[in-house]
């Protein structure tokens, strides 16, 4: 057993005590503070104010458009295709020419319409002096009631045949007119389906399709 000396053990004591002292000046500094919590700031608190103003509501769907008008060209006097005034998809105003038949066949009918339209006047003329010179005979016991009444149905038969004269002019210039096709609306003319020096001729009424409002629309059938 190791033998350690007094002055050692003196001095150990005294430290242990002088750190027993100090601990418990601690506990009674700690002690006596006030225990005080201190709280977190407020949060900040955002407020906005509801925006007014015109809203206009949307729908998005997937649709066809469609147009208030539109019609199949049909041909209505037969010849050959001369021209075409358009561009396929090309906006057009109503009365825009879009098609042109050859109208030199139609020239000639209407020529030859107004010429028998005269002829038939002057026959006219010459049948109303006969029908005056035989009512003028008849008045003097000169002519006979026969030649009368041939006059009277020449005349009237002159008067006949220059109606019918003017409406064989009327439908010759119609014809003549049909030979250039115009857009009978405004629209877009689509697709035709002839070309330059094809032939076109008019389409039976009984096949003819009828006019629906789905697209502003032209083609020469």
């Amino acid at each position: 057993m190791r033998c350690v000396p007094k002055d050692l053990l003196r001095a150990a004591e005294a430290r242990l005590l002088l750190l027993a002292g100090m601990g418990m000046l601690t506990l009674l500094a700690a002690c006596g503070q006030e225990n005080r919590f201190v709280a977190p700031p407020p949060p900040k608190v955002m407020v906005q104010l509801p925006l007014q103003q015109t809203f206009t509501p949307y729908l998005e769907a997937t649709g066809n458009a469609a147009s208030v008008n539109t019609v199949k060209l049909l041909a209505r006097v037969e010849g050959y295709v001369q021209e075409i005034k358009y561009q396929d998809g090309a906006a057009v105003k109503k009365g825009t020419p879009l098609f042109v038949i050859e109208p030199e066949p139609y020239k000639v009918q209407l020529e030859q319409a107004q010429a028998a339209e005269e002829g038939a006047k002057a026959t006219l003329i010459n049948a109303e002096a006969e029908f005056t010179r035989q009512q003028e005979l008849q008045s003097k016991d000169v002519s006979t009631q026969a030649a009368l009444d041939k006059a009277r149905a020449n005349r009237d038969t002159a008067r006949a045949n220059v109606l019918q004269t003017q409406a064989n002019v009327q439908t010759a210039e119609i014809n003549l007119g049909y030979t250039t096709v115009s857009a009978p609306f405004d629209g877009v003319v689509t697709a035709r389906k002839r070309s330059a020096n094809s032939s076109a001729a008019p389409t039976p009424a009984s096949s003819r399709p009828s006019s629906r409002s789905t697209r502003s629309g032209y083609g020469l059938i």
